[in-house]
C-alpha cells in the first residue's frame, strides 16, 4: 500500500477553532464536531472522551502496526503503540490549555507490561494529568487491551503555550456534529496487509537505508499530508514511530531467534521544538539512526536519534528489550489456586440502546460507565480482571465487598439510564497470569445470566460467608445453571 499516492483523508478545524479554551477543543474532538486529522485516519486513533485533566483514546490492533514479520501461533509480532500514547498525552494536555495555545509532546516514557499484538482487537488509552504548570503538563497513560488488561504504562510531559502555528484570525466558530465521510475503501488500519516485510514500514513508506549485523540501522521517510496532525504539521506520533522502527531494526540486526525480543521500556525526548519546521514542503526526508550500545545474555539496550534533512536533531530515543526464549507450544501455564469472591456484571439489552443512540454516543456512554465501574471495584478493594464487553469480571477477598460493589455498579447504571444485572459466587479460582479461570468463575457468570434486569443474585455460599455483614438476602429458589451440574440455591440482594 503506497498511501502517499492516495487522496488524503481527514481534515482540519475551522478558522478560529484554537481561540476556544482547550477543554472545549478536546470535547469537540471527542464529540465529532471537527474532522479527525489525517494522522488519526492513518493510525486509526480516536479521542472518545475528554474532561478536565483526563482523556480517553482508542486505536484498533491493526496488523498494519506490526513491527515484525513472525505471524505464527507462537510468535505474533509486536504492534506499534506509540501513536495511541502520543495522542492520549496531547489530548489530556489540551483539556487544561487556555485559548490560543497548542500542545507539543516533550518527553515520553513507555513501560511495557505485556506484548501488544493483534490478539487484542483494540487498545484503549486512559490518560490523566498528574501536574499542570503554566507551560507544561505532566501526565500518565494506562493502555489496556480489549480484555481490560494493562499493556503499557506510560508517562510524559507536554509543553503547553502560545504558538505561531495557532491561527489567530477568524471568529470563534459555532460547532455542530459533522457527518463522517464515506470512502470506497476502508481507512488504512482496516485493510488487509499487502506488503512483504514489516507492515508499519510499508504503511509509512519507510526506506531501509543502512544496516549493520553488529546492531545498527538507518531508516528514512519522506513526509506526506497523511502524516499531518490537526495543526497541519507532521504529527509527533509519526516522528517517534519512525525512530521506534529504527531502534527495533537495530535490535533485529543481531539476528536472535524469532520471538526472543520483548520491549521493556521505550523513551523519547523531543530535543527540538518542531514548530513551523514540520510544515511541508520544506521538510525533505527524515532520517532515523539507531545502534545497539549494550547487550548481555538477558537484555539489549539501543539508542537512536531522528534528524531532519539538514542534519538537525529532532528526537533522541532509547529502548531496552529482554531476550527470552519462547515457551514450547506444549508447555503448561503455571497455575495457582486461590479462594475468591467472583463478581460478574452485564448491561441488559445493549442492542436497543445502540440502535437508539448510535454507535458513537453509545461508545461514549460505555466509556464513562466503565470508568465508574473501575472506581467502584477499587473502592471495595477488588481487582478488575477484565472488561467483558458490556460488563466486568472482578475478584475480591471478601464476599460482602463483592456484593456491595455489585450494588454500586448497578446503581451507577441508573445514572446512565441503563439496567445492570450481577452475579456473585465464592470458590477456588485458577490464577493464569492476570486472568482467572475455573468452575467458580463459570458459576458466577451463570448466576448473573439468571438475574433479572437491575438485580443481583448470589449463591448460598456467598450468603453464608457474608453473615454478619449487614447485607440482607431474599430466597429466589433453586435454579439450573447452564453447563454446571445440579440445582443451585440462589438469593437476591435486598436493598
Amino acid at each position: 500500500m503506497d498511501i502517499s499516492q492516495e487522496p488524503v483523508r481527514g481534515g482540519y478545524p475551522p478558522d478560529g477553532f484554537y481561540r476556544l479554551p482547550g477543554i472545549d477543543r478536546a470535547r469537540a474532538r471527542a464529540q465529532g464536531l471537527i474532522p479527525r486529522s489525517p494522522a488519526d485516519r492513518l493510525f486509526g486513533t480516536r479521542l472518545t472522551h475528554a474532561s478536565v485533566g483526563s482523556a480517553t483514546v482508542v486505536m484498533p490492533a491493526s496488523p498494519w502496526l506490526a513491527k515484525g514479520v513472525q505471524w505464527t501461533s507462537e510468535a505474533l509480532p509486536a504492534l506499534e503503540i506509540i501513536p495511541l500514547v502520543t495522542t492520549a498525552l496531547a489530548g489530556v494536555a489540551q483539556t487544561t490549555s487556555p485559548p490560543g495555545t497548542s500542545n507539543a509532546v516533550h518527553v515520553m516514557d513507555l513501560n511495557f507490561i505485556r506484548r501488544p499484538t493483534v490478539a487484542s482487537e483494540s487498545f484503549v488509552a486512559r490518560a490523566r494529568s498528574v501536574a499542570t504548570g503554566p507551560s507544561r503538563v505532566t501526565a500518565e497513560v494506562h493502555v489496556e487491551d480489549a480484555e481490560g488488561r494493562l499493556v503499557v504504562y506510560a508517562t510524559g510531559q507536554v509543553t503547553n503555550g502560545p504558538s505561531a502555528l495557532v491561527p489567530a484570525d477568524g471568529p470563534v466558530p459555532t460547532l455542530a456534529p459533522i457527518a463522517e465521510p464515506s470512502y470506497p475503501t476502508p481507512d488504512p488500519p482496516a485493510r488487509p496487509v499487502d506488503v512483504h516485510g514489516v507492515p508499519i514500514v510499508g504503511l509509512l513508506d519507510i526506506e531501509w537505508t543502512e544496516s549493520d549485523p553488529g546492531g545498527a540501522a538507518t531508516l528514512s521517510c519522506r513526509p506526506n499530508e497523511w502524516m499531518n496532525s490537526s495543526l497541519r504539521i507532521i504529527s509527533p506520533a509519526v516522528l517517534f514511530t519512525l525512530l521506534s522502527c529504527a531502534l527495533y531494526g537495530a535490535e533485529g540486526q543481531l539476528a536472535f531467534a524469532a520471538g526472543k525480543f520483548g520491549n521493556v521500556e521505550h523513551n523519547a525526548h523531543f530535543v527540538f521544538n518542531v514548530g513551523n519546521t514540520m510544515r511541508r514542503p520544506r521538510l525533505g526526508k527524515f532520517a532515523a539512526h539507531a545502534k545497539v550500545t549494550n547487550r548481555n545474555e538477558e537484555a539489549v539496550y539501543t539508542t537512536g536519534e531522528l534528524t531532519s534533512e539538514d542534519g538537525r536533531a529532532l528526537i533522541m530515543g532509547t529502548t531496552s528489550s529482554t531476550i527470552v526464549a519462547l515457551p514450547d507450544s506444549g508447555s503448561e501455564v503455571s497455575r495457582d489456586r486461590v479462594l475468591a469472591a467472583v463478581l460478574y456484571t452485564d448491561i441488559v439489552g445493549s442492542t436497543p440502546h445502540v440502535e437508539r443512540m448510535g454507535d458513537a454516543r453509545w461508545k461514549d456512554l460505555i466509556e464513562k460507565f466503565r470508568e465508574q465501574t473501575a472506581k467502584h471495584v477499587l473502592t471495595f478493594r477488588g481487582r478488575e480482571v477484565k472488561w467483558t464487553g458490556d460488563g466486568v469480571l472482578a475478584t475480591f477477598d471478601s464476599p460482602a465487598r463483592a456484593v456491595q460493589c455489585a450494588r454500586a455498579i448497578r446503581d451507577a447504571g441508573g445514572l446512565f439510564n441503563i439496567e445492570v444485572r450481577a452475579g456473585v459466587h465464592v470458590g477456588e479460582c485458577e490464577l493464569m497470569g492476570t486472568d482467572v479461570a475455573g468452575i467458580a468463575v463459570h458459576v458466577a457468570q451463570r448466576v448473573m445470566d439468571s438475574a433479572a434486569p437491575g438485580t443481583i443474585l448470589v449463591t448460598s455460599t456467598v450468603r453464608e460467608a457474608a453473615a454478619g455483614s449487614g447485607l440482607r438476602f431474599a430466597d429466589k429458589g433453586r435454579h439450573s445453571l447452564k453447563g454446571v451440574e445440579g440445582d443451585w440455591q440462589l438469593f437476591g440482594v435486598d436493598d
